[in-house]
């Protein structure tokens, strides 16, 4: 077994083995979205596989399962993000409406943006040159796929800041997915841009970086949720003291109540 194909082995044993964890603590319901693309990581990477490491024969080309795939995984991405915001948010239902209205304007404004400041990347990658439609096609992908993880992972830091700063109570299972969420897209997207601006034949040398990335997300999410973390709530970020802790709490409540009146109007 070369490397490439246990990559492919590896990620997916380690997310059945994840997937299975959070149904024996029947946390798979409150972590529905995560679990969704959990499996959604498991069947399309077995598919690639089957695809791309056997001498069956086949009509399709791999490449065009894996531009149909990429698609998908875009959508989940995005329904994560959404999902840690309600969840991070779900006692601050003022805050939690004003911001899903936010991000859904920034969010395809963002992407358009990143969209924009791709050009050089994709001069870089070679993909300007490339005459035929599939390996045009592929290249582009890998372009946007880089920029829509860079959109996710911007609004996940945003969301860091913002708890970091408010003293935001939340289970600790939860904190420890918002980790691993922004250890996973940091990586990938510095990654994905490293993978536009280096040769060809470092392509197989990035895409094992990403997985091995995967791997330790998938590692570290398996060794610390647990059932009592739904129950013991932490607070990240900055160690306020006492009075000063209340005041931004009252902010917080302030707020909150102010944006779910403007919400009502």
């Amino acid at each position: 077994m070369n490397w490439a194909r246990f990559e492919f082995v590896l990620t997916n044993l380690l997310g059945i083995a994840l997937i299975v964890r959070l149904v024996s603590l029947r946390l798979h319901k409150v972590y529905r979205v995560f679990c969704a693309f959990l499996l959604f990581q498991v069947l399309t990477n077995s598919l690639i596989l089957v695809e791309k490491f056997t001498t069956l024969d086949r009509t399709i080309d791999y490449r065009l399962t894996w531009l149909c795939i990429e698609v998908g995984v875009w959508a989940l991405w995005i329904w994560m993000v959404y999902a840690l915001l309600q969840a991070i948010l779900e006692n601050l239902p003022g805050i939690l409406k004003a911001s899903k209205r936010t991000l859904n304007i920034v969010f395809p404004l963002a992407i358009g943006i990143a969209a924009i400041t791709a050009a050089p990347e994709y001069v870089a990658s070679g993909a300007s040159k490339i005459v035929a439609p599939l390996d045009f096609l592929v290249n582009l992908a890998l372009i946007l796929e880089r920029a829509v993880a860079t959109v996710a992972l911007l609004t996940i830091l945003l969301m860091l800041v913002f708890i970091l700063w408010f003293p935001v109570r939340m289970p600790r299972n939860l904190a420890v997915f918002s980790i691993g969420f922004i250890v996973y897209f940091s990586a990938q997207t510095s990654l994905l841009l490293l993978r536009s601006y280096w040769a060809h034949e470092n392509f197989a040398m990035v895409d094992s970086g990403v997985n091995v990335i995967l791997c330790s997300c998938l590692i570290y999410w398996i060794s610390f949720l647990n059932r009592a973390g739904e129950e013991r709530p932490v607070v990240l970020g900055h160690s306020w003291r006492l009075h000063k802790q209340t005041k931004l709490i009252g902010d917080l409540e302030a707020l909150n109540t102010s944006l779910a009146r403007a919400g009502r109007r």
